[in-house]
């Protein structure tokens, strides 16, 4: 199966494929293809979109239900992606994003399944409650 293409909708990236979780810290300057939600242990685009929002983005290239690990690697995606922000990673690495409230973006090319939907109405509710957006962008 082909894997489709998300279009990047954001208005200045600030890192892509750049910061992997081990540490929160370590650089791959050399990596130029999108990590996605497949490497749980990568941060794929730190962004700001148009509105001055700070985005921490992870990008689903493969169609919903093409692989059954895909659940489960977005759910540690997430979970990864929430201590990157909240133990204060992000701001470390990216000073600019202190203070600012942060949104986690799911970058996919189809609209999610009811079961990825299932884990991301969890998500949205959990990380609002530690001051987290969560929002989804599919085309």
């Amino acid at each position: 199966m082909e894997p489709c293409y998300v279009e990047d909708h954001v208005n200045q990236v600030l890192g892509v494929s750049a910061a992997t979780l081990e540490g929160h810290g370590a650089h791959d300057l050399e990596r130029h293809e999108m990590a996605g939600v497949a490497d749980t242990n990568t941060i794929d685009i730190v962004a700001q979109d148009a509105a001055g929002k700070f985005l921490v983005v992870m990008v689903e290239t493969r169609p919903w239900g093409s692989d059954p690990n895909q659940p489960a690697q977005l759910r540690e995606k997430i979970n990864a992606y929430a201590g990157f922000i909240l133990d204060g990673s992000l701001a470390r690495r990216y000073p600019e994003t202190g203070g600012c409230h942060v949104v986690i973006q799911l970058d996919c090319c189809q609209a999610p399944s009811d079961e990825i939907a299932a884990i991301i109405k969890i998500a949205e509710v959990q990380l609002l409650k530690s001051g987290i957006g969560f929002r989804v962008n599919h085309t």
